[in-house]
């Protein structure tokens, strides 16, 4: 008998999730409009080039550094584009 009921809260508990699954999805919200003010924001200090080539593919990102090792780490970039 105690099986039974733990199934039968089991199975309610699979049916009220399903159903939130299947309605959820149909509820809107109301767009946020985004600010296009063309204003770019500054560049992090943190904030570094990096270009280099891998079996001749050129590539190009960012990397961030935190500010306690900008300045080895600047030094060994430095170097290491000679």
């Amino acid at each position: 008998m105690t099986l039974l009921i733990i199934i039968g809260i089991l199975l309610g508990v699979i049916l009220v999730y399903l159903s939130a699954i299947i309605t959820l999805p149909f509820i809107k919200v109301q767009e946020q409009p985004i600010s296009l003010s063309g204003e770019i924001e500054s560049v992090p200090s943190c904030r570094h080039d990096v270009t280099f080539e891998v079996n001749g593919i050129q590539i190009s990102g960012c990397l961030y550094l935190p500010e306690y090792f900008e300045k080895s780490i600047k030094e060994q970039i430095v170097f290491l584009k000679k």
